[in-house]
């Protein structure tokens, strides 16, 4: 029995999901990521990785966000006639 959903995709009852096995290596990529980011090796946006880490381990996170320098107009140099 195949039912369809409002966008027209055929959708079976009986599909339970991803596996056990693609379960788990999707674990261990995200393990991995996560190792680079606390490690200072990837850089990503900090909300990024503030829900790759978790909650646990975001305070590491923060040491290594530099504030945003206030960005000053620099004055043009006004050359002068040469003699």
């Amino acid at each position: 029995m195949v039912t369809r959903t409002p966008d027209a995709r055929a959708v079976n009852p009986f599909d339970r999901g991803p596996s056990r096995t693609e379960q788990l290596a999707a674990a261990g990529v995200l393990g991995r990521y996560r190792k680079l980011i606390l490690l200072g090796r990837l850089r990503v946006p900090l909300d990024a990785a503030r829900r790759l880490v978790g909650p646990d381990c975001a305070y590491r996170l923060y040491g290594r966000v530099t504030p945003r320098k206030k960005r000053t107009r620099r004055r043009k140099r006004r050359h002068l006639p040469s003699p």
